[in-house]
């Protein structure tokens, strides 16, 4: 259902320390190399691992966001595509 390399929208937003959070359109698996996305949306993400438990790998280059999936069974780890 989740796989690593797979895209989905999301609407992204700061907070005031500067980390992003958003909400995340899992269930719509989006085309990685589209340049548009849904109204209402703001944001490309790319799955960068689903995990059973523990923490979301991060990244040095971007910030890594998650989603808790199956009813908080399993968690969805994502970065945000870049042009």
């Amino acid at each position: 259902m989740f796989a690593v390399g797979q895209c989905f929208p999301a609407t992204l937003g700061r907070r005031a320390d500067g980390s992003l959070h958003g909400a995340g359109r899992l269930f719509s698996v989006w085309g990685c190399d589209r340049t548009q996305v849904p109204s209402g949306q703001n944001a490309i993400m790319v799955i960068t691992s689903v995990l059973s438990g523990g923490s979301c790998p991060q990244r040095n280059d971007r910030q890594t966001l998650s989603w808790q999936i199956f009813n908080g069974a399993g968690k969805v780890c994502a970065v945000q595509r870049t042009n």
